[in-house]
């Protein structure tokens, strides 16, 4: 849900980009409330859009998970037997730290 929570802050860029091409040459040229309106809209749109790929398209792209109940029994030490790969063996900055100090 911290996603969501982004997307109304997030849709600052398009009402920002739709005030700051306001009156450029081939693009449109609002004044007072209309340029106002056209910025909340797009905002609102921008929004709407967010929220709705969050919930709907976003899902489809996730990795589902495991059965967790085959999962159960296994220590990390056995699991480090076929998976070895660590945030610490990994990670180009901890073996190069390891390396040298």
């Amino acid at each position: 849900w911290c996603q969501v929570l982004l997307a109304p802050i997030v849709s600052i860029i398009p009402a920002c980009i739709m005030f700051k091409t306001n009156c450029e040459p081939g693009c449109h040229c609002y004044k007072g409330p209309t340029l106002i309106a056209a910025c909340t809209l797009a905002a609102v749109v921008h929004t709407i859009f967010h929220v709705c790929f969050l919930k709907f398209v976003l899902p489809f792209c996730a990795v589902r998970s495991r059965d967790n109940a085959k999962l159960e029994g296994i220590t990390y030490k056995d699991c480090a037997t076929f998976l070895p790969a660590t945030w610490f063996n990994t990670n180009p900055v901890h073996c190069l730290r390891s390396k040298y100090v």
